[in-house]
């Protein structure tokens, strides 16, 4: 459904279309249609909504139809604003967080109509496949609010503070299950138990249902979950209840998503949970022990998994929040790669760029990635151990990579793990720092020996090592790139022969 100020805007723009056609100021359409100028002002701007009868006479003064009046076509060159704001890439976004204004665009095609007017023609055309790629739209619009932010939100951390104070909590010990379950159950009104995978064996990848009640809610938790698992799913439900969050899943699984508050709710309700198992002050201390080795310490970082009580991905995506604000590395990347067992098949499921970062990972689901990199490699590794040990302990791994294309070089860290309760499904995380001066001098075992340095690519489809030992397709990108050029290349040698 289209929004009120979308259709206010609409209205403005074809009043404002119209007087222009007729080559009146608004002092003049003022006198002939008895509205005062700032009121018209303010109905050009989108801010205001006239009455039927005032529609009425506007409809009589322009000598149009009362039905062309309040339709919500516009013609000529603002046609494309009109798809625009009635496309849902509209409706579904929040566009204030983004600090955009769509009042300011409007003022601005009537100022350059056809530059501004090819640009909302993009938008719109982009939002004719919005439908068939939603899900993918709302996460890149998430990526790039927390891009914008450097994953540090102040308003979420001293929510959490807030919280931490009024129940009481240590933030010097870790935040236990049973202390979580008993504010949400006792301060929120809720029942936790748990449901039955033999009655529900398609909920068997899920992790909780949530079953909104008049009394009370009840939080319904998959058996199979770990503790860890079972205090973050509890510490989002209490972030929801404290920001009072409405627009929210009710279950863990990505069956359909509504709308982009509902992805972005989410968000912000798993970092409140991980703000507050992961007290920052704690984690600040923590880090700084580990970058003071002078040799990397694997098994110092995995203790933070234990300490806090949390998977690498909290762990790890917490951090690119913390080390940007507190400690001065400013460029950050943070990649998760998941290994679908069964199809066999990899995807990069999360991504983040911080500061002055290029894209080393880029989003290619139907080539393969770069088997170089740990963030693959790891994943392949953890298969063997399974095979003979079965579901293990996270495993991690560094080493410094140089993309292909460029002279940036990063230090990255690598966790590597099963996703249980979902079957066949392995996870990698990788939170990688580019190498700077502020990230020699704050990071003692940047250049360890031990450390293995290693030229990566995206893919193997764009890669042009042809000698490369990891490669698992053919470099098909780079042989029609130089098939192209050598076609470019007989031409101008034919040219040359009738000159």
């Amino acid at each position: 459904m289209i929004r009120e100020e979308n259709i206010r805007l609409i209205f403005g723009l074809k009043i404002k279309q119209l007087r222009q056609m007729k080559g009146w100021s608004l002092l003049e359409l003022s006198k002939i249609s008895g509205l005062s100028p700032s009121y018209l002002n303010e109905i050009e701007k989108g801010k205001k909504y006239p009455k039927a009868n005032k529609i009425v006479s506007l409809a009589e003064v322009f000598n149009v139809t009362y039905d062309d009046l309040v339709s919500l076509k516009l013609a000529g060159p603002l046609a494309p604003m009109s798809d625009l704001l009635r496309s849902n890439i509209i409706t579904d976004l929040p566009l204030n967080i983004f600090g955009f204004d769509l009042g300011k665009m409007v003022e601005s095609l009537h100022n350059s109509p056809a530059k501004v007017g090819a640009f909302v023609s993009t938008i719109v055309e982009i939002a004719r496949n919005y439908e068939k790629q939603k899900e993918r739209f709302y996460f890149a619009a998430l990526r790039s609010y927390q891009e914008v932010h450097n994953n540090y939100f102040q308003e979420m951390e001293e929510g959490c503070d807030y919280f931490v104070k009024k129940f009481d909590i240590d933030p010097h010990q870790a935040f236990s299950y049973e202390r979580a379950i008993s504010i949400l159950t006792e301060r929120y009104d809720y029942n936790v138990e748990e449901y039955s995978l033999e009655e529900y064996p398609e909920l068997k990848s899920n992790r909780y249902v949530r079953i909104p009640g008049k009394e009370k809610d009840i939080l319904l938790l998959n058996p199979k979950l770990s503790t860890n698992q079972r205090l973050f799913v509890v510490g989002r439900e209490l972030a929801f209840n404290i920001l009072k969050v409405k627009k929210r899943a009710n279950i863990s699984m990505l069956v359909e998503v509504n709308s982009f508050d509902h992805i972005l709710n989410n968000f912000l309700a798993s970092y409140c949970a991980a703000a507050v198992l992961i007290n920052r002050d704690r984690l600040q201390e923590d880090l700084d022990a580990l970058f003071d080795n002078v040799k990397w310490n694997g098994q110092q970082f995995l203790n933070m998994l234990s300490k806090y009580q949390v998977s690498p991905d909290v762990l790890m995506h917490r951090m690119t929040g913390l080390i940007p604000k507190f400690m001065g590395i400013k460029d950050l990347i943070f990649l998760r790669y998941q290994h679908d067992l069964q199809k066999d098949r990899f995807e990069l499921t999360k991504e983040l760029y911080l500061g002055n970062t290029t894209n080393p990972a880029m989003n290619q689901p139907w080539q393969h990635y770069c088997r170089r990199f740990n963030g693959m490699s790891l994943l392949n590794e953890i298969v063997q151990t399974q095979v003979t040990d079965g579901p293990r302990k996270p495993i991690v791994a560094v080493q410094i990579i140089q993309h292909l294309s460029t002279d940036e070089e990063y230090f990255c860290i690598t966790v590597a793990r099963d996703l249980l309760p979902t079957p066949n499904l392995n996870s990698s995380v990788t939170i990688g720092f580019k190498i700077s001066p502020q990230f020699r001098k704050k990071v003692k075992f940047w250049n360890d020996p031990s450390i293995v340095r290693t030229v990566v690519n995206t893919t193997c489809e764009a890669c042009h090592i042809m000698d490369c030992k990891e490669r698992v397709a053919e470099p098909e990108e780079v042989l029609k790139r130089q098939n192209s050029l050598e076609v470019k290349e007989a031409l101008d040698k034919l040219q040359q022969e009738y000159i």
